[in-house]
């Protein structure tokens, strides 16, 4: 765990004594603490790391200053600000009560007058602030709080601080400055000048769930809210609850207009429409130019919503959509397939490209000209499955295709009148047709490098470490590598390809130790830039300063709101030579919701908050959850405690492997990489001071994936790869089991059986344990074993169509064989496949995984011609 808090402590120890942490937010995490000089009760805020990191200290002092002037009886007072030891932190009252989200929680709706008194007295500071030059921008139930009958907002003018501050370098820290459902659309769409109006429309959005328990616009996801929010109009509250009086409905809808022009002027003409019974929308107002208005700024709005991660965004504005850029349209159908790999392939001269079409309960390839529009079938494309790669010429076509029952990569032409297979493959993904005729692609799950040359040179494959998804040949014997568990850059030099580098930010001025150069589907942009799929979903790029030390400047997030895969976190984008982009909008499908199947087969979800989940699981009593999440600067363990509804983070590293509780569920077990190429297995007391315990140091390639307790100080661990599954011990011993395979790796509760996935997905394994002297085939499509219980094998299996279906078999011992037949369980609509275990087995044994809100399915394109050069004056911009 970190030692930020002591540090804090001793850093404020001369002005404030740090008492406990209060609550973690999206920007800070909040210590109750006791003001020494003054002897009162105060709360801290201090700035997340990865936000303090990127601001200037004395600029966020002096912005935050302007806020300290607001007086007034509904806005919660700034004490005090400043810098200590690195922290940059703020001051603000301790006040009694809570907050409305917590009574929201509660209640779900207010009473109508309450609703309105709360959102009137709200108004009344809104007014009071913006006369005084102070636009809040991030109101929301959170920052409201309820004190002795009153509401007071919190953080007023702080999202503005802190966007001032930070330069337009915000998106470097990957944290938002709004809140998707409050958000207005001006905020959405990244306009750059933010007035009153936004904090009215947010306000209303506020006042619309308090009246019928739901934000005016939800989605599974940020970027399916913010859609919403700048196209779609909200139910009106009187259709969701009959009682509201005519003028508040009405107040509500002008507060919501998309518009900026078309709401109320002030805070306090949208007070007193609510304390109007007479105030409604007039028919000019609702059918007349202002509904024509709203339609035409939506329209025009579209093709610049932000995700909700990246809202203040450097260089947003020379990203903006032109009157070149244009939507191309695919027949409904042949819709494009999503599904782990980019989907298409501009030609290098941008006339053409060719992606994945859905066909049935199969796939093909399609092209379509950028030029006309036109489209149709390429034939003999049946069964593809990986980003088609087109040739430097724009006449042939690589592509791996499902052939029999097994793999080829196919070289075609472009109308595929002749194709012949050039190699025989497993689990391939993407890759790059280099300008001198060699074919680079990712095989076996990313874990062997491969290149082709289809004139005769035949095809080459070596083994490497860490994964390998989406290779591009950076120069002539040197290849970029990034994507899957591994969401950082790395390169191979083809001479000693079992090398791996790691690139890295350059140090800036704000010193501090090189950060790793995090994301996916890299590509290099003549030779000096690079850009890439963020954690965040949105397309970003940085400038090359060093191809021998693999270094790099500032990363600048342009196009937010491109669909990005689960899994691979592979972007749907390309680009050509003449510097067109061309892009799929939609979700960033590696974040979801964790929801449990229950025995009646019912869908719930659990109360945890949207994110990246990649590797979980629930405690042995059901208190706790222990999920890894994506995180922007690296990965996070939280440890989740489901009754309160609080998590902590645990452990930060560049990789953290699935986490284990300890049977009585105080205890937790995890791997972790703080650095790529040195992992270590550390063992940890919760609700504890103690530190962890480090039980295992392991050599770089080597990857630890703890699968469960088999004692109260015995661990089982599987090492993936065809490595021999390990027993480690609360000393640090390790025994070997002699078992050839560690590849999702369990043990049935009475550990009578042990069973495992082979190397490639599939070929699920039973042995007995601790004998291990029969080999049982279990299922030839089966992944990820776990047991229900002694005799109970649950695993999943992916249907040709793509779905994802729960089946279990049952385990009768002293029969030959003692493996049953397999039964369909469950189906797990929208199930998302992450990098190690997919789903859990829950205490009460229901079945935990993560449901994307990925579609599988679009149906446009979006061409901007001459983005490249836009980039490139961003990203210098940003570098100066």
């Amino acid at each position: 765990m970190s030692d930020a808090p002591d540090r804090l402590a001793s850093a404020l120890a001369d002005r404030y004594r740090i008492e406990r942490q209060l609550g973690e937010g999206g920007m800070a995490t909040v210590y109750l603490a006791e003001d020494l000089k003054h002897h009162r009760q105060v709360a801290i805020k201090v700035l997340k790391p990865e936000l303090a990191a990127v601001l200037g200290a004395d600029r966020f002092v002096q912005e935050i200053t302007t806020t300290a002037s607001l007086q007034h009886p509904n806005i919660l007072p700034l004490f005090d600000s400043g810098t200590a030891d690195g922290f940059l932190y703020y001051v603000m009252p301790c006040v009694e009560g809570e907050s409305l989200r917590d009574r929201l929680d509660r209640e779900k709706q207010l009473p109508v007058d309450e609703a309105v008194k709360i959102v009137s007295e709200i108004a009344d500071a809104l007014d009071y602030a913006h006369e005084h030059g102070v636009v809040h921008r991030d109101i929301k139930p959170e920052n409201i709080l309820l004190h002795a009958g009153r509401p007071m907002v919190a953080d007023f003018g702080i999202a503005l601080a802190v966007s001032a501050a930070a330069g337009g370098r915000m998106t470097e820290t990957g944290l938002s400055l709004g809140t998707p459902h409050y958000m207005s659309p001006e905020q959405a769409t990244a306009e750059p000048d933010i007035t009153g109006r936004s904090d009215i429309y947010s306000l209303a959005s506020v006042l619309y769930e308090m009246l019928t328990g739901d934000p005016p616009h939800t989605g599974a996801s940020a970027q399916q809210i913010i859609m919403k929010i700048v196209t779609e109009e909200p139910a009106p509250v009187t259709k969701l609850r009959r009682s509201v009086p005519p003028n508040v409905a009405a107040a509500v809808g002008k507060g919501l207009e998309k518009v900026p022009a078309d709401r109320f002027g002030s805070a306090k003409a949208f007070a007193d429409a609510l304390a109007d019974p007479g105030f409604r929308l007039s028919g000019a107002a609702t059918n007349g130019p202002r509904a024509s208005s709203r339609k035409s700024w939506a329209v025009a709005a579209v093709a610049s919503i932000v995700a909700a991660l990246s809202l203040v965004v450097a260089g947003w504005a020379l990203m903006r959509r032109t009157a070149g850029d244009r939507d191309l349209g695919t027949p409904p159908s042949s819709p494009v397939h999503v599904n782990e790999v980019r989907a298409f392939s501009v030609s290098p001269d941008g006339s053409f490209l060719v992606y994945i079409a859905q066909k049935g309960a199969t796939t093909e390839l399609r092209y379509r000209s950028l030029e006309t529009g036109e489209g149709h079938a390429i034939p003999g494309s049946e069964g593809a499955y990986t980003t088609p790669l087109i040739s430097p010429d724009g006449k042939r076509l690589a592509v791996g295709m499902s052939v029999g029952n097994g793999y080829q990569m196919k070289v075609m032409d472009i109308d595929g009148r002749s194709s012949s297979a050039v190699a025989s493959i497993t689990l391939s993904f993407g890759g790059a047709w280099a300008e001198d005729g060699r074919i680079f692609f990712g095989d076996d799950n990313g874990r062997a490098l491969r290149w082709i040359d289809p004139l005769g040179g035949g095809a080459r494959e070596v083994t490497v470490g860490g994964y390998c998804l989406d290779p591009v040949l950076v120069r002539k014997d040197q290849v970029l590598c990034g994507g899957r568990s591994e969401k950082f850059a790395s390169s191979r030099d083809l001479s000693n390809p079992d090398r791996i580098r790691y690139w890295h930010h350059e140090v800036g001025a704000e010193g501090g130790e090189p950060a790793l150069l995090r994301g996916a589907d890299f590509r290099v942009v003549d030779g000096r830039y690079l850009v890439y799929m963020g954690i965040d979903g949105s397309i970003m790029a940085t400038r090359i300063e060093s191809l021998d030390s693999l270094t790099v400047g500032r990363s600048v997030s342009l196009v937010p709101g491109v669909r990005s895969e689960d899994y691979t976190g592979t972007g749907q984008f390309d680009l050509t030579r003449d510097g067109t982009l061309v892009y799929l909008p939609g979700t960033n499908a590696a974040v979801g919701r964790l929801v449990r199947i229950a025995a009646d087969g019912r869908i719930e979800p659990l109360p945890l908050e949207e994110a990246a989940h990649l590797r979980f699981r629930e405690s042995p009593d059901g208190r706790r959850l222990a999920t890894v999440v994506e995180g922007i600067q690296q990965q996070e363990l939280r440890v989740y405690d489901l009754q309160a509804g609080t998590h902590q983070t645990v452990a930060e590293g560049a990789f953290i492997d699935v986490p284990v509780f300890g049977p009585r569920g105080d205890r937790i077990a995890y791997a972790v990489s703080e650095e790529p190429g040195r992992e270590s297995l550390v063992s940890r007391l919760l609700d504890s001071s103690k530190p962890p315990r480090v039980l295992a140091t392991i050599a770089p390639s080597v990857t630890l994936r703890p699968s469960m307790y088999l004692s109260a100080d015995s661990l089982l661990v599987g090492v993936p790869g065809g490595q021999s599954a390990l027993i480690v011990d609360s000393e640090g011993r390790v025994d070997s089991l002699g078992l050839s395979t560690g590849q999702f790796l369990s043990i049935a509760p009475d550990h009578h059986w042990i069973a495992y996935q082979g190397s490639s997905a599939g070929d699920l394994t039973l042995q007995p344990w601790p004998a291990l002297d029969h080999r049982y085939a279990v299922a030839a499509r089966g992944n990820e074993p776990q047991w229900l219980s002694a005799t109970e094998l649950v695993y999943t299996e992916q249907t040709d169509e793509g779905d994802w279906e729960f089946y279990e078999v049952r385990i009768h011992p002293g029969a030959d064989p003692p493996v049953g037949a397999p039964e369909l369980l469950a189906v797990a609509p929208q199930f998302s496949q992450t990098p190690g275990w997919s789903w859990a087995v829950g205490h009460d044994g229901g079945l935990i995984y993560l449901q994307s809100p990925a579609e599988r399915e679009e149906h446009y394109f979006r061409v901007v011609p001459g983005w490249v050069k836009r980039m490139e004056r961003a990203v210098d911009e940003a570098n100066r």
